[in-house]
């Protein structure tokens, strides 16, 4: 008679316990082992550094007079995504154009003033 192996993981609220289930071919043989997991082993290696992030900061634009077209030089060499928030500290949309890579323009249906983060 053949059986085929799986591992189980329990975990209740007091331990957890590593359980062995045997599924035999034959419906009238089980067989079950539960122990107790030992400690945590040792700390691996360290791995492979990543990529390195966005060297290009993000820029804040400061709106403070309300207007229904806000001009944003950024100088940020690419085109940033967009989140503008009015001076209420509500998240606003309006209809963003990338220029260049170093300037964009926000128009809304009606003047507002707030910040406008790009990164």
């Amino acid at each position: 008679m053949g059986t085929t192996e799986f591992d189980v993981v329990l975990e209740t609220a007091v331990t957890e316990f590593d359980v062995t289930v045997e599924v035999p071919t034959s419906p009238f043989e089980v067989t079950v082992e539960v122990g107790f997991v030992g400690p945590p082993g040792p700390q691996g290696i360290q791995g492979i550094p990543g990529p390195k992030g966005d060297p290009t900061p993000s820029y804040v634009h400061d709106q403070a007079i309300s207007n229904t077209v806000w001009n944003i030089v950024h100088n940020m060499s690419k085109y940033p995504s967009v989140i503008c928030i009015d001076s209420s500290g509500d998240e606003i949309e309006g209809d963003v154009d990338w220029t260049d890579t170093n300037t964009v323009t926000v128009t809304f249906a009606f003047p507002t003033g707030g910040k406008a983060y790009l990164n």
